[in-house]
């Protein structure tokens, strides 16, 4: 063979093959398929195309599927992180975009979407205290949104005891309401079997929120909601242990 016909296909064979590294999005993306293949390059150590797929998902999957938003900000945000543990680029696009969420709230732009972003890049980095910093910037300036960012803020100052600011926004008897609605929906879905994880999560909400209540000194409030959680979850050590936080 010609010599310099066999460089030149040999040449033609790597372009061929940086071309295929490159990740092209399909024409109907499907964004669980495209997490799924993430998960697989990850795998092959194919980091470069996984961090493209991680990001196409956090840019676009909601676009194509909105019921995607809570595997958006979970699963596919840690592994997102964890992915820079092998691929150093990874990781520093992951703190680009969470200050790129910061911006666009600073900026006031789609701020439900970009605080609840802010909030899981922060979560996952251990940083709530940032996502309140934020959370009180809102409120001081944007505060017909407080309400709406509150939903996400809640467990950030749940778990650094800001009980004060709770108190602002804390609603008992809507949040109860909803905390049952959802366990008895559970209930029902499973055709009348009590589903282990709803009732701990139905528990979790009650605790919660009568541990917001008896903070901030709305004992009366909070013994109510007991009072009905206990028709609820009728075992009698539930009772007792709600009652117990009123004792502290």
């Amino acid at each position: 063979m010609n010599i310099k016909l066999f460089l030149l296909l040999i040449l033609l064979g790597l372009q061929n093959n940086c071309f295929a590294s490159e990740w092209v999005v399909p024409e109907k993306p499907n964004p669980q398929e495209i997490l799924f293949e993430a998960r697989d390059d990850v795998e092959n150590k194919q980091y470069k195309t996984a961090l493209l797929k991680y990001i196409w998902i956090h840019e676009h999957s909601l676009s194509h599927r909105y019921s995607f938003f809570g595997v958006r900000n979970s699963f596919a945000l840690d592994e997102w992180h964890k992915l820079g543990d092998s691929y150093p680029l990874a990781r520093e696009k992951f703190h680009e975009y969470r200050e790129k969420t910061k911006q666009q709230v600073l900026s006031k732009k789609d701020l439900l979407l970009n605080f609840s972003d802010f909030h899981a890049f922060s979560r996952i980095l251990g940083k709530q205290g940032e996502s309140i910093e934020l959370f009180l910037w809102i409120e001081k300036n944007v505060s017909f949104m407080s309400d709406a960012t509150y939903a996400f803020a809640k467990y950030d100052l749940l778990k650094l005891g800001r009980f004060d600011i709770l108190n602002r926004y804390i609603k008992p008897e809507f949040e109860y309401k909803k905390a049952e609605l959802i366990y008895k929906s559970s209930i029902e879905f499973n055709k009348g079997k009590i589903d282990e994880s709803s009732e701990s999560m139905f528990i979790t909400e009650i605790q919660q929120l009568v541990i917001i209540l008896h903070k901030n000194n709305r004992t009366q409030e909070a013994q109510e909601i007991i009072s009905k959680a206990s028709l609820v979850i009728t075992d009698p050590r539930f009772k007792m242990a709600m009652e117990s936080i009123l004792d502290d």
